[in-house]
């Protein structure tokens, strides 16, 4: 969804879930605000309100939860300016409830006001935590050293020109008879997938700016993920009964996406 406000040109897409610490999920919308003239632009000037519309037209601003810290803990809304032909991007997080259901957002200024339809997103199913395999701490560290070694492996082929690489659209693809790497780029964050014998065992991923300050870092073993490393190095691991919800939200993002670009790759290749 795009629309124009004064030099601004705004546009939403949907985005990945995101689900705090406490278990609340939130659907999630990528923000992208470019300014298309040649001068600097404060958005408090001209993003002067913000209305949400349910389906009857209704104004349920006030009845509706929202966040604006995405992921990587940046707030895109504290933007005090926005120099000539620069875009920022950023995500805002909402929860519908049974009778509150947000369907547009309303945007005014001095001179004008445009209204942009949020993207139609998947229901988001609850999660749920199943008992599994406890993992005791010295079996993950066992584990993540032996990933280690083999994204190592990967990554010496690739600076060595030892895999075969092959480009499709927004994938490149690394291949080698045991190991695999697909990396993609998704909105505005790039995505690192490896596989062993064709099974998943590790992904990292980071916005398009900022990479080295923003890099989340999953590693998985038998389809489950066993440890999620933060940007903050703070690290969550599969070691009790019940899963983490947050750690359960990310695997399920990111199983998800694997599944679209699969999908898609397996189109590209029969087109």
């Amino acid at each position: 969804m795009n629309g124009m406000i004064e030099d601004l040109h705004i546009s939403l897409e949907n985005s990945l879930p995101f689900t705090t610490a406490d278990n609340e999920t939130f659907y999630g919308i990528q923000v992208s605000i470019f300014n298309e003239s040649n001068h600097v632009v404060t958005p408090r000037n001209v993003l002067q309100h913000f209305m949400i519309q349910d389906e009857q037209g209704k104004d349920i601003t006030k009845d509706m939860t929202w966040l604006t810290n995405d992921l990587f803990g940046a707030d895109f809304l504290t933007v005090t300016k926005i120099k000539p032909l620069q875009t920022i991007e950023g995500h805002i997080y909402y929860q519908n409830t049974a009778n509150k259901r947000a369907k547009n957002i309303v945007i005014t200024s001095k001179k004008e006001e445009v209204t942009l339809g949020l993207p139609l997103a998947e229901r988001i199913q609850p999660l749920q935590l199943k008992e599994h395999t406890v993992w005791h701490s010295q079996d993950i560290d066992a584990k993540v050293k032996s990933i280690r070694t083999w994204f190592n492996t990967i990554e010496s082929n690739i600076q060595a020109n030892q895999m075969n690489v092959e480009k499709k659209d927004h994938y490149t693809i690394y291949t080698l008879p045991t190991y695999k790497k697909v990396m993609l780029t998704h909105l505005n964050m790039t995505y690192h997938y490896y596989y062993m014998n064709d099974q998943l065992f590790f992904v990292y991923f980071y916005p398009n700016e900022n990479s080295v300050q923003h890099e989340n870092r999953f590693y998985f073993h038998n389809g489950q993920m066993i440890r999620w490393l933060m940007p903050n190095e703070s690290i969550i691991d599969r070691t009790t009964v019940e899963i983490n919800p947050m750690l359960a939200r990310e695997e399920a993002n990111i199983l998800q996406l694997e599944k679209i670009f699969v999908k898609d790759m397996k189109k590209t290749a029969n087109d």
